[in-house]
């Protein structure tokens, strides 16, 4: 029987984690680093100027 996907990716992101002591910077240079060495193509959008996109979801309604 085929296991959960979620499951085995949950447990790659735990893993990955503690290697990076559960530091998200340490985390998304690690990912950045991996994703260079890869040698694939990689695509940034840039963020729209004055947007703010960090609290997007926490903004009061009537906004």
């Amino acid at each position: 029987m085929i296991s959960d996907p979620t499951d085995e990716i949950r447990a790659i992101k735990r893993k990955l984690a503690i290697e990076c002591g559960n530091d998200i910077h340490r985390i998304a240079e690690d990912a950045r680093r991996r994703q260079r060495k890869s040698g694939r193509h990689s695509v940034s959008v840039p963020q729209p100027a004055g947007e703010n996109t960090t609290n997007k979801g926490l903004q009061p309604s009537g906004k």
